[in-house]
């Protein structure tokens, strides 16, 4: 009866190993796609927990974001007023006895009356003045609201000391949000989630049973769109010395995730740990640390001139919605408001039970976190991973040192060997008395040439799709990466397996790893410079590439000591069926005919080697060795039976080399990549691709991701050339078809629309009136070719070479239709057909010997006006303005050019008292102390409008959004959608 022998499951063999691939490939990528865009479901039910309820975070968020309500805009404060009523609501509704303060109390006077465990702050009186950025300085009103909730631990004596003399026993926890939007955005998203969240917090800590051990101050700040201003005022007010950890929650999208953007060390990042929805990657964080990311949240002033620790957390995708009328609740839902709120509550939860230790008093240690699918979550300290670093570079080359002397002591290092002979002893034996080539060498030089080939290959299309179509990249970011995988894969392929089927050897695993070591050594070098450097923590997946290389190349170098030694082979100790097929390979490298296509097929399958074996029974040649199989077979009676044959053509003493061990090399190797260094790909992808509109270049972009997709692929090499052909001629066709899509295809549509850049300025002196729109080049006059107003002008349009945006956009200048942005008012009849009276501005010169000025300033239906000087001031006093700050620079270096002043009320009169010589200034440069006195200053006073919640008050605004195209959104270009200006001199 004839017994069949079924296949080994878990050989090295090209069925095995294609469907293994395959499917650790698809089930991972598939895996980190769902939990990189795939938001997780919200409970089903209302209130998941006591005093939290997601369906009124979903109608106050409906609320809060039905209108656009920048700080300069009437919806503004009715956003206030709503805000201020939601948080009595709250408390009034949790029976909690509460005390507002509108300004701050005396101390004396507090002392006398009881403190209550809720304050609310209703903050109308502080302001900060700063230097945001040479040459420009701040003056702002805050109109901020505060609830505090006192811990448990912390008694009224302890809050009056800390409140007053900052004597702080236990200090609380500070969570932030902003409650303003942009002038173009609903803010649903920014901040809009961040709002309603809090409002839950407040809601949570205030719940019967559920008062926290330390306190928790929830700050709503107004103006963190202009240059942080909110948090800035919010330094100014006592309450600000009550607390020493923060948690800041922020959108720069519209949906999706709420990421960990940064935290400032490991102890804070512990709490957000307790979240049951986990994402992110110290990857942001180091981005913003070496200004990488040029935007910026809260977090800057609470950790940069407060000094607090804590953390950022934030929603960060799609780009092209940020600052858009797409940010609104039509493109957000539950489910990302219950991601934002849950992280904050757990983390919030976290922080406030942590009293053993004083967040002020010492440093935290810099972390090193991420998340793994969403679920598990590693955090450890840099210098925990800077020491892993170290010992991993110079401990791992010695253990393999150790390995290679191991296999080199029992005569099996078949690794580098050419040959041997019938004396192995004897290295200067004669070529006649060699009877095996080892082929030790042979695939080492493969791995180098198909990755330098493969990688060359993605590199040339990025600087193709660069050149023809650099935008697809903006709305068709997974075409890029589909085109740029397939064909690193179809190259490395042609290049393997073609050099395997003409020369196969059973070391081209083991060289491959080899070499993918010595690149994970390389690059955790680089990791390491750059951890000790430039503080970068997001190398940990250098370090786990490397862990992963080495375990799978000592797997490798393992497996050689399952071999019979070289002297066994050279002697004839093995069994028949191997001195035959020793024999059988020496014929074989002493002469080949040509084979037929059969021929090369069946020579990559196992079963072919007992084919050769008995054609050598087979009429004798002039190659065929002395001695007959029959006679090798007597001479080795006596021999151990061998396992198996070799793979194909492969060297015949590789028969013993066990099949099974390629899995474990795959698994420590693959998983541990993709899933460390896909969730970075991801983010590197969703927070860049969109960025082109901002004025950044897009090779780098392309670039990027031809690098990740080498570090992706990379664990793939050593086991690709026994890939079965159909899998690359597919993934060629997917090639050729991405590429002809990225090469041809519109790169913008509805869903990932072109954001591009408005604002209208008008010359109250000569009344020009211009609209700029400000696009990556070449759509700016696609766009105003749409417009009506601009229809028979000759646009003038040039390349930006400064300003906000980069330099990769173009701005397009017209005529357009006046504005509207001062109404009718029936109480005080106003000529508003003269638009010169928008800006009312007088200037007084105080002291000629000295250049002093008194400059009044204000303007119709705004809160928002610049001073403009042409020659920089060296001092400057805002009337009513609280006392300078320490924590923030005044004056810039070089003085102030530019002086921006906000203020809470209504068309509020500014002023300013300049002082535009003094010579003697620490701020005047040098070259400016020793010129001759001047004794005039010129400059304009510009005035800001943007609220655009009625229809008709910036037209040109509205007939841009009527009729651009739909692959296109407007956003705003500054602070102000509307400057007005006049000219002054002193």
């Amino acid at each position: 009866m004839l017994v069949h022998r079924l296949p080994n499951p878990f050989r090295f063999a090209v069925a095995q190993v294609t469907v293994v691939i395959i499917a650790l490939h698809l089930g991972l990528f598939t895996g980190l796609l769902y939990v990189h865009h795939v938001v997780p479901s919200a409970p089903r039910t209302t209130t998941p927990f006591n005093g939290v309820n997601i369906t009124e975070a979903w109608l106050d968020l409906q609320q809060l974001s039905d209108g656009f309500h920048p700080y300069n805009s009437h919806r503004n404060d009715e956003v206030r007023q709503w805000l201020r009523g939601r948080i009595d609501d709250i408390l009034k509704r949790n029976g909690i006895v509460y005390e507002t303060q509108q300004a701050v109390p005396n101390e004396h006077a507090s002392m006398n009356h009881s403190l209550p465990h809720v304050i609310l702050y209703d903050d109308l009186v502080s302001n900060a003045t700063y230097s945001e950025a040479p040459p420009i300085s701040v003056y702002f009103e805050g109109t901020n609201l505060m609830v505090y909730v006192r811990g448990t631990v912390e008694d009224p004596e302890s809050y009056r000391k800390c409140f007053y003399e900052r004597k702080c026993k236990t200090r609380a926890v500070l969570v932030n949000a902003h409650y303003d939007s942009v002038s173009t955005g609903f803010g649903a998203t920014d901040d809009g989630t961040g709002v309603v969240s809090i409002l839950q917090l407040i809601s949570y800590f205030t719940s019967p049973g559920q008062r926290p051990r330390r306190g928790v101050l929830a700050l709503f700040n107004n103006g963190e769109e202009d240059y942080l201003n909110g948090a800035r005022a919010f330094a100014q007010h006592p309450a600000s010395h009550l607390v020493d950890t923060f948690l800041n929650l922020e959108g720069a999208g519209a949906g999706g995730r709420a990421m960990l953007f940064r935290s400032t060390d490991a102890e804070v990042t512990r709490a957000y740990s307790r979240s049951p929805h986990l994402f992110g990657t110290v990857l942001s964080a180091d981005a913003f640390r070496n200004g990488v990311v040029r935007s910026s949240t809260d977090y800057s002033v609470f950790n940069g001139n407060l000094g607090l620790r804590g953390l950022d957390v934030a929603f960060f995708e799609p780009r092209a919605s940020y600052h858009t009328s797409q940010d609104s609740t039509r493109h957000t839902n539950k489910d990302s408001i219950w991601h934002m709120l849950s992280a904050a509550l757990e983390t919030m939860k976290g922080l406030t039970s942590d009293i053993s230790a004083d967040f002020r008093s010492r440093a935290g240690s810099d972390a090193v976190w991420f998340d793994v699918f969403g679920y598990g979550f590693a955090l450890i300290t840099q210098d925990v991973l800077l020491i892993v670093s170290i010992l991993l570079l110079v401990l791992c080359p010695i253990l393999l040192v150790v390995i290679l002397f191991g296999l080199r002591k029992q005569d099996k290092m078949y690794l580098f060997a050419r040959k041997i002979t019938s004396d192995p002893l004897d290295v200067h034996a004669p070529d006649e008395q060699t009877i095996l080539t080892l082929g030790g060498w042979r695939g080492f030089f493969r791995f180098p040439v198909a990755f330098i080939v493969a990688t060359a290959c993605c590199f040339l299309l990025a600087l193709l799709l660069a050149h023809i179509n650099p935008y697809i990249v903006y709305s068709s970011q997974y075409s890029v990466w589909t085109m740029m995988l397939s064909a690193w894969l179809v190259l490395t392929w042609i290049v393997s397996r073609g050099v395997d089927h003409l020369r196969a050897s059973a070391l081209h695993r083991a060289h491959s790893l080899g070499w993918i070591y010595i690149v994970s050594w390389l690059l955790l070098v680089l990791g390491t410079w750059a951890q000790r450097a430039l503080h970068i923590a997001g190398t940990y997946g250098f370090v786990l590439l490397h862990a992963g290389s080495f375990v799978a190349l000592c797997i490798a170098y393992l497996e050689l000591f399952a071999l019979s030694s070289k002297s066994d082979l050279s002697t004839g100790a093995t069994n028949t069926r191997a001195s035959a097929t020793v024999l059988a390979d020496t014929d074989r490298t002493s002469f080949k005919r040509p084979q037929s296509r059969d021929e090369s097929e069946s020579a990559s399958r196992p079963g072919s080697s007992a084919r050769r074996l008995q054609s050598l029974d087979a009429e004798p040649t002039e190659t065929t060795s002395l001695l007959s199989p029959s006679s090798q077979r007597r001479r080795s009676s006596q021999a151990k039976p061998m396992r198996t044959l070799p793979y194909g053509d492969e060297q015949a003493w590789s028969a013993e080399i066990p099949t099974w061990t390629w899995l474990l090399q795959l698994a420590v190797l693959c998983p541990v990549v993709i899933i460390f260094f896909g969730p970075i790909a991801l983010l590197i992808t969703s927070a860049t691709h969109q960025t082109p509109a901002d004025g950044n270049p897009v090779l780098p972009i392309y670039a990027v991701i031809a690098i990740l997709t080498t570090i992706l692929l990379l664990p793939t090499a050593p086991f690709l050339h026994r890939v079965h052909r159909g899998v690359p001629a597919f993934l060629f066709l997917i090639c050729i078809g991405t590429l002809i899509y990225n090469a041809t295809s519109f790169p913008f549509s509805e869903s990932n629309r072109l954001k591009v850049y408005f604002s209208q300025e008008l010359d109250l002196d000569t009344g020009l009136n211009l609209v700029n729109l400000t696009a990556v080049k070449g759509y700016g006059p696609k766009i105003a070719s749409t417009i009506p107003s601009a229809e028979g002008q000759a646009l003038k349009c040039s390349m930006n070479s400064h300003g906000p945006r980069g330099p990769g956009l173009e701005t397009c200048q017209w005529r357009s239709i006046l504005p509207n942005v001062v109404p009718y008012d029936g109480y005080r009849q106003r000529n508003h057909s003269d638009h010169r009276s928008w800006i009312y501005l007088d200037t007084e010169h105080l002291d000629s010997s000295k250049n002093e000025a008194l400059l009044t300033l204000s303007g119709l239906n705004t809160r928002n006006c610049r001073l403009k000087f042409s020659t920089p001031i060296f001092n400057y006093t805002v009337v009513n303005a609280s006392p300078d700050d320490p924590r923030f620079v005044k004056i810039p270096k070089g003085g102030v050019k530019e002086l921006r002043l906000w203020s809470r009320d209504w068309e509020r009169s500014w002023q300013v008292h300049v002082n535009f010589d003094s010579s003697d200034s620490v701020y005047r440069p040098l070259h400016y102390r020793n010129d001759s006195i001047k004794r005039s200053l010129d400059g304009r006073a510009v005035c800001l409008w943007n609220d655009d919640n009625r229809v008709g008050a910036i037209p040109a605004l509205d007939e841009l959004k009527r009729f651009m195209p739909s692959w296109s959104i407007v956003t705003k270009a500054g602070d102000g959608l509307l400057e007005a200006s006049k000219a002054f001199s002193i």
